[in-house]
């Protein structure tokens, strides 16, 4: 890859498995979107998102939810820290 790449790391939120959750590292880079690592397998929300909040916090990166297979957005630390969506 060359050095002229626009890349960007971000945490990501992913609902795997029902109700379980992982948290992974993804990378953009141009338009092609690459699994980095995992942080946390899954496990359920609550215990996921404390996680993914942390980890991106520490590392200074986007954190970015993707839930029932729909078009990843950005994590809203008001509605998506209780649960996803927001949904009490």
């Amino acid at each position: 890859m060359s050095g002229s790449e626009d890349k960007t790391l971000f945490v990501l939120l992913r609902q795997v498995d029902g109700p379980r959750w992982c948290v992974i590292r993804q990378v953009l880079s141009g338009k092609k979107l690459s699994f980095f690592d995992r942080l946390a397998t899954a496990r359920p929300y609550g215990d996921a998102a404390r996680v993914a909040i942390n980890s991106a916090k520490k590392m200074g990166l986007t954190l970015v939810i993707q839930a029932d297979g729909q078009m990843p957005r950005r994590f809203n630390y008001v509605t998506d820290a209780v649960r996803p969506g927001g949904v009490a």
